[in-house]
């Protein structure tokens, strides 16, 4: 957080845009071999996309990703 607002940001965004908020949907398997559901919500443009990973940081990114396509749509 500091270095957010060393770099003239606050309340966590970048050039005056909110971030993308992503939370947990799913998680299936066992603890060795589970699958994460993931949702990216961009709530200021009712945006939403979801992605399925090994884990949590790898479905968060596939999301992303998902958002960054439909916004260049």
């Amino acid at each position: 957080m500091l270095s957010m607002r060393k770099h003239g940001c606050k309340n966590g965004c970048k050039a005056g845009k909110p971030l993308p908020e992503y939370s947990v949907i799913e998680v299936k398997g066992v603890d060795h071999e589970q699958s994460f559901r993931v949702q990216c919500r961009l709530v200021h443009l009712q945006l939403r996309t979801e992605a399925v990973g090994s884990s949590r940081r790898g479905a968060e990114k596939l999301a992303a990703a998902d958002m960054l396509e439909k916004l260049a749509d």
